[in-house]
């Protein structure tokens, strides 16, 4: 026998995110897959792995794109694509509107932060012409706002708040 209507109110409209649930401390991030054939990936496969570990794999079997959702403790995570088949193509989004994106075969590191994702910092630091340690021989071209006890040759663009080392002849504002 029929009931006296529905026992649940419809839903709201669809939202832009998917609903899909993470566990605590973990953050759910995109993974949308394109293949320039349109005929999948053929078989190859995507993986994610944190210290070694398998966190999330999957692939693209049929068609020219697909998306699925993983979920990512922060920290820093390998991204791996092993295939000859360079029609593959990928782009990892979080939350906010970030990503990275590249094709096969690829290995990449990224780093996730409360929902959002980063690429990796090098191997190694990068040489910079500033700041250095010590005080370089000839002045240089480029202008430090790091303070000074020496007195500038002449009035600054920008006002200074600090305390003069000697009292002015004239009140400050």
């Amino acid at each position: 026998a029929p009931t006296g209507g529905p026992t649940r109110p419809p839903t709201p409209l669809p939202t832009l995110v998917p609903s899909i649930a993470c566990e605590t401390n973990t953050s759910r991030y995109k993974l949308v897959m394109r293949d320039e054939g349109g005929d999948g990936w053929g078989g190859a496969t995507w993986e994610v792995t944190t210290d070694g570990e398998l966190r999330a794999t999957g692939t693209l079997d049929d068609g020219y794109r697909g998306a699925t959702y993983i979920c990512l403790e922060d920290g820093s995570h390998t991204f791996v694509i092993e295939t000859d088949d360079d029609d593959i193509y990928f782009e990892f989004d979080d939350t906010s509107g970030n990503s990275f994106s590249g094709r096969a075969p690829i290995t990449d590191i990224f780093q996730t932060a409360d929902g959002e994702i980063f690429g990796a910092p090098s191997l190694s630091p990068t040489v910079s012409p500033f700041p250095t340690s010590a005080p370089t021989p000839v002045p240089s071209l480029v202008p430090s706002y790091a303070p000074s006890s020496l007195p500038t040759p002449g009035p600054t663009a920008r006002p200074t708040y600090e305390p003069t080392a000697l009292p002015t002849a004239l009140p400050t504002p």
